[in-house]
């Protein structure tokens, strides 16, 4: 075995056997070595200027990616269940009779298309079933044209032939019809709640002793807004 003799004054020597693998003494101190005046300084400005060894930075924990959900589509058509109740006069078309009151009522449903929002115009199809002072049957079927005025308050104009069952007799005829007051868009279901004022204008053609003009005007409102007293109380009861 070859043995390596240090000088015993070496630094880190002092005080110990010239062997260095003398198993009396403690671990071997490694030798030290100064530094010139400048190195200490040298080295901490390179740490701070970048020249150090980088140290790897921790990466930001991945956030998680919205999902968009698609956009749920609008109904396109809206529709409305009303009742008519009014009054009116029914003038004959000849002198010699005279002109009468009348009581007029009918369900009545709209089928509207082409509103997107509250306050864009529609276009559809009207549906009238109705009865004048409960001795007679009038239903028809028209044109229907929705103009906003004023947000959800708009006018409605409708216009359609319909069928007149009366004692026996029959014939046929025409109704214009003007509708103003709350009708708004529904943008989770198709039935549209309404509540509004009418004032229609019929004129009965083909049909003997009924050939007259009638004018009657009235309030119109959702059959469900009706309906509501009857549900809260059977709620109540049962």
């Amino acid at each position: 075995m070859t043995r390596i003799h240090l000088h015993p004054d070496s630094q880190g020597m002092r005080g110990r056997s010239a062997d260095p693998f003398d198993p009396r003494e403690g671990p071997l101190r490694p030798p030290h070595i100064p530094l010139p005046a400048g190195a200490c300084f040298t080295v901490t400005v390179a740490a701070v200027l970048g020249f150090a060894p980088p140290v790897a930075a921790e990466e930001p924990p991945e956030l998680p990616v919205p999902v968009e959900l698609p956009p749920s589509p609008h109904p396109v058509v809206q529709w409305t269940l009303t009742l008519d109740l009014g009054g009116g006069v029914s003038v004959p078309s000849t002198r010699s009779e005279k002109v009468g009151g009348v009581f007029h009522m009918a369900g009545h449903s709209l089928l509207l298309f082409g509103r997107k929002k509250a306050n864009n115009p529609g276009f559809g199809f009207s549906m009238d079933v109705g009865t004048r002072t409960f001795g007679s049957l009038l239903a028809g079927g028209g044109l229907a044209f929705l103009i906003p005025l004023a947000g959800f308050l708009p006018i409605i104009v409708e216009g359609w032939p319909y069928f007149h069952l009366e004692d026996r007799d029959h014939g046929v005829g025409v109704t214009a019809r003007l509708w103003w007051g709350i009708h708004g868009r529904n943008y989770i279901r198709s039935h549209v709640t309404v509540v509004g004022v009418y004032a229609q204008a019929s004129r009965t053609f083909l049909m003997p002793g009924r050939d007259e003009w009638v004018v009657v005007a009235g309030l119109d409102i959702t059959l469900i807004l009706l309906l509501m007293p009857f549900v809260q109380l059977g709620s109540l009861i049962f």
